[in-house]
């Protein structure tokens, strides 16, 4: 991935993350939980 490119549309429904932000993610749900993003 290109840093440039994290924040920016390019492909049909994929969600571009940071790692670090990745990892701040996993800590706030758990498996099974329904993820909503706008």
């Amino acid at each position: 991935m290109i840093p440039g490119q994290i924040d920016r549309a390019a492909s049909h429904g994929c969600i571009r993350l940071a790692n670090w932000d990745v990892v701040r993610l996993a800590t706030k749900i758990k498996s099974g939980d329904n993820v909503s993003i706008h």
